[in-house]
Order: C-alpha cells, then sequence, then structure tokens
C-alpha cells in the first residue's frame, strides 16, 4: 500500500499501472537512509527522481519518500510508502 504524493492510496497493481501510464523514462533514488528497526522491518528514506514523457516535452520531479520493509520468508517486501513532492 502507498500513498502518492497528491494524497491517493494506491495497492501494489495499481502503483505499477500507474507506473506504465505515466511513461516514465528514467528512475534514480538519491540521499537513501536505511533505519533498521528490529531483525525484519527497516524503514527506508531518501528522493526519488523521476522523468517521464509529458506529451511534447521530458519533464523531472522529484518527490521525498519513507517505505517500510519487512522480511518474510526470506525476502524483503515493501509493505507501505508515503510520498510528497518537493519539484
Amino acid at each position: 500500500m502507498g500513498t502518492d504524493s497528491k494524497g491517493v492510496v494506491r495497492d501494489r497493481s495499481k502503483w505499477l499501472a500507474d507506473w506504465t501510464y505515466e511513461n516514465v523514462k528514467s528512475a534514480q533514488n538519491i540521499e537513501m537512509r536505511v533505519n533498521v528497526v528490529s531483525e525484519n522491518v527497516a524503514v527506508v528514506t531518501g528522493i526519488d527522481v523521476t522523468t517521464k514523457q509529458d506529451n511534447t516535452r521530458e519533464v523531472t520531479h522529484r518527490d521525498r519518500f519513507t517505505d517500510t520493509w519487512l522480511q518474510r520468508s526470506g525476502q524483503w517486501q515493501c509493505i507501505s510508502e508515503h510520498v510528497t513532492r518537493l519539484q
């Protein structure tokens, strides 16, 4: 589950569908920090810099994110996300 920069809550399938719909060209995470809460929970913060094609021009935006990760059956899964638009 995630809350995007417009306050919309999306599940994984909606997030993936929106990613394709938005015509993303590139994405990079910067300024990432990991806070390990326990042996199977971690909180990751950072900034996502994404470039997409918007009609006739490329648009780049920066979003601050906070993701909560849980280790299940030996695999880390993002179980919650929150995003705030910076630019």
